[in-house]
């Protein structure tokens, strides 16, 4: 009986260390494939996030090596990153019209800013057009046969040449036209660079166009003419339209009333394919029409050349003014 007792005793402890063994095995192998799955959603996690950085979407925006141009390109930068979820490569200060042409038929870049009149005289290779509205439908019209690039709504302002004078020349001669500059002319000095002497487009067009006949005619160099304007070392000079320093109102911008000067809006010229692939950006380029005009693009180009602002700032601070960024 004792016999009995002790072997049913030994059965019992074999019994319970067995089903202990084989809920350790249970529980291993359970711990085993919980690892093994949260192995596999780790893994999935980083092929999808793979994935998705492969199919980010970005657009490169160029621009030309000055103020206006990298003002111009960091506003459009900024308003796709606020209304879009494309990222902006910022390709500024790449060259001339020449240059950023071939870099966007080369898909370098996708978008920069650039004037009606620029693309219509320098790539077209056309005559100038003096009405600004068919100057841009047929630039926008050409670019898109041609190149397959479109241009944006206009921005809102015209950077082409006028003619300046100083406050005191205007008071004293009440100067408000190039044609009434042109009748008084005679008794005045008028300055600029050589090269505006002897282009086909510069000062001896103007003269034969206005009839002027200067007192006395300045080779001057092109940093200094301002200068020497506002301090009456001569009377006129040249400038153009969105030039930062006209918004110091020291001199006074003269109105080209015989419309002789061609037409320079501004505005983006974007690649078709890029437009097709993101449709967004439609939206975005609506926001910059008529967003600026002369004036405030002077002060614009101001903050930066004069008071030297980051152009960065510049455009962030000028969209928040307009409440198109917080």
């Amino acid at each position: 009986m004792k016999n009995l007792r002790a072997i049913t005793a030994i059965l019992l402890v074999a019994l319970i260390l067995f089903t202990s063994a084989c809920g350790n095995n249970s529980k291993q192998e359970a711990e085993k494939e919980i690892k093994s799955e949260s192995a596999l959603t780790d893994k999935n996690e980083v092929i999808e996030e793979t994935k998705n950085k492969s199919d980010d979407k970005k657009i490169v925006i160029g621009s030309k090596p000055m103020p206006e141009g990298i003002i111009l390109g960091e506003i459009l930068a900024l308003l796709v990153e606020k209304n879009t979820d494309i990222s902006v490569t910022r390709q500024f200060e790449l060259g001339a019209t020449p240059i950023l042409h071939e870099a966007i038929m080369n898909a370098e870049i996708d978008a920069f800013p650039e004037y009606t009149g620029t693309g219509w005289m320098t790539i077209l290779k056309e005559e100038p057009l003096n009405d600004s509205e068919e100057l841009y439908n047929q630039v926008k019209k050409s670019y898109e046969d041609e190149y397959n690039l479109t241009w944006s709504s206009r921005i809102g302002f015209n950077n082409t040449y006028t003619i300046i004078v100083n406050n005191s020349t205007a008071e004293k001669y009440n100067v408000n036209t190039i044609s009434v500059l042109a009748a008084v002319c005679d008794q005045l000095i008028f300055g600029a660079n050589g090269d505006f002497y002897e282009r086909a487009d510069g000062f001896p067009y103007i003269e034969e166009q206005y009839g002027m006949n200067f007192a006395q005619t300045d080779d001057i160099d092109i940093g200094i003419k301002y200068q020497a304007c506002v301090e009456d070392k001569i009377q006129a000079t040249t400038a153009f339209t969105t030039d930062g320093y006209l918004s110091e109102n020291k001199v006074k911008s003269l109105e080209d009333d015989k419309q002789i000067f061609a037409i320079y809006d501004a505005a983006f010229v974007i690649r078709q394919e890029i437009l097709e692939k993101y449709p967004e950006l439609e939206d975005v380029l609506k926001l910059t029409e008529g967003l600026i005009n002369n004036q405030e693009m002077q002060k614009l180009n101001y903050e930066a050349q004069v008071e030297g602002k980051v152009h960065e700032d510049i455009a962030k601070d000028f969209l928040i003014e307009k409440g198109l960024l917080k």
